[in-house]
């Protein structure tokens, strides 16, 4: 039982990923499209209330959806949902456009999506497409894991794969943010140094008799790493936490990936976290 309890704490540790507003967010992937050439929608919103009510088409036609997809995340205790209503439309109508708007109903009060426009133009103009800075995107990534270790499918999503074995109270993630996005955040570049440091600050705060290592780098092909090994006193469980935590950096993506354990299994552990660790490629 106390194994479980731990996992399910771990869990609620696991999310590094912010809780939208109650709004509909909406994601293109271009600012500019030919008269009748089909257009992917994307409504993000992250509320479990929210009801779809109707579709403002305005000067659009409806060719598919809409297709539904939804997550989970944790962090601090706070559950995130994430969901998404993906559609299809073609334009119709040439010029500066609204996009459709997504009206949804959120416990009687009707809310709609965000407005954004699109420029539709002639097939013989050439679009030149300004690229909108997606939220969230089908990603794919590779880590290798020993044997011993089993994915946990309930919370494999696109923020956050966990790995685990319970018996030797083995609990680990990777969590991924794009480069771009986080620079739109922050209005200004983000190192790995940065980056590094909110993690360490994130994954420390409010824990007992926090002891942080060294720091160390290397550069593998063209991907950089950052590891640093963390020390803290579980008080619920009354115990002392090991874990590794590592940054990598490729051209357009964050990793962070941490592997914990109890203290007392820190070396017969460490070598095969770092292995997970230095294993990880986009």
């Amino acid at each position: 039982m106390a194994k479980k309890i731990s996992l399910i704490l771990f869990l609620v540790f696991v999310s590094n990923f912010k809780l939208f507003a109650q709004e509909i967010k909406v994601r293109i992937d271009q600012s500019v499209c030919r008269i009748n050439d089909n257009i992917k929608v994307i409504y993000e919103y992250s509320s479990n209330d929210f009801e779809a009510k109707n579709l403002e088409l305005y000067t659009f036609e409806k060719i598919d959806g809409p297709a539904s997809s939804h997550s989970t995340t944790y962090k601090d205790g706070k559950r995130t949902d994430e969901h998404t209503l993906s559609y299809l439309f073609k334009a119709t109508t040439l010029g500066k456009q609204r996009l459709p708007q997504l009206l949804m109903d959120n416990n009687g009060k009707i809310i709609g999506s965000e407005t954004v426009d699109i420029e539709v133009v002639k097939n013989e103009q050439k679009a030149e497409e300004s690229k909108f800075q997606e939220y969230k995107a089908g990603h794919v990534f590779y880590i290798s894991f020993p044997g011993y270790l089993r994915t946990n499918s309930a919370e494999a999503s696109q923020s956050a794969l966990v790995y685990h074995n319970e018996e030797n109270e083995i609990y680990g993630f990777v969590t991924y943010k794009n480069k771009q996005y986080l620079e739109s955040e922050a209005g200004k570049k983000v190192t790995i140094n940065d980056f590094f440091k909110l993690e360490v600050n994130d994954y420390t705060a409010n824990k007992a008799q926090v002891q942080i290592g060294n720091t160390k780098s290397q550069k593998k092909a063209s991907i950089s790493f950052m590891e640093t090994e963390v020390t803290f006193f579980d008080t619920e469980n009354n115990k002392k936490i090991y874990f590794l935590l590592g940054i990598a950096e490729t051209d357009s993506t964050f990793y962070t990936v941490l592997s914990q354990a109890p203290i007392d299994k820190k070396e017969k552990y460490k070598h095969d976290f770092q292995q997970i660790f230095y294993s990880i490629k986009d």
